[in-house]
């Protein structure tokens, strides 16, 4: 299906990964000011309380938060076209999702730092080989009105993402940089390190 091609489904969980992410970290940490703390434990401190505000709230995901995504209208109007429900969808997403905070690196002059993060989510691979299948079957279905197919690509979606078991992990890189005492994730690079991370696993089934 053309869909599958384009790798649209790809892109809209890359896209609603990041930018759950990010609403996480922006909800949960406004910075954290410890001028006299060892930075590496001011910044563990950051990301686990943001990565911990993920794992709990998300199971209580509801149109507030989803609008604190900040989602493009590209995505948005992907979800309408497909009958995807976004709410259920970031669920099913991150349903078993954990984290590791790894090694973290403050650079020489103190003001910025790298933090190695390593992402257990559903086995994206699996769900992709899994949605090809569904898909394959439903380009058989006779179906030839576009708008009626695409309608039927959302529940195939949230079926088959539903369906994973199996997690996998995704080893992402996070930049922090220190400014008027704060340490601050840098939103932009962590949506685009995980948006780029999340497209990496699909490549296998692409």
């Amino acid at each position: 299906m053309e869909f599958l091609k384009k790798g649209l489904f790809v892109r809209i969980a890359a896209v609603v990964a990041a930018a759950t992410l990010c609403a996480g970290m922006c909800l949960a940490v406004a910075g954290c000011s410890q001028e006299q703390e060892d930075p590496t434990e001011a910044i563990r401190a950051q990301l686990t309380e943001g990565f911990d505000y993920v794992k709990t709230e998300l199971a209580n995901v509801d149109q507030g938060m989803l609008d604190s995504m900040g989602l493009d209208a590209d995505t948005l109007a992907a979800f309408e076209e497909m009958k995807l429900d976004p709410i259920a969808f970031v669920k099913s997403l991150f349903d078993g999702f954990d984290y590791t905070v790894g090694d973290i690196t403050v650079a020489e002059d103190g003001n910025s730092a790298e933090a190695a993060v390593t992402l257990k989510m559903k086995d994206l691979t699996e769900w992709g080989k899994a949605l090809e299948e569904g898909a394959t079957e439903l380009a058989a279905s006779g179906i030839t009105d576009e708008s009626a197919l695409m309608a039927k690509v959302g529940p195939l979606m949230l079926e088959t993402l539903d369906n994973v078991q199996g997690m996998a992990d995704i080893p992402i890189t996070i930049e922090v940089k220190k400014e008027n005492g704060e340490w601050t994730v840098d939103q932009d690079q962590l949506s685009e390190e995980v948006s780029t991370q999340m497209m990496n696993a699909f490549n296998e089934v692409m």
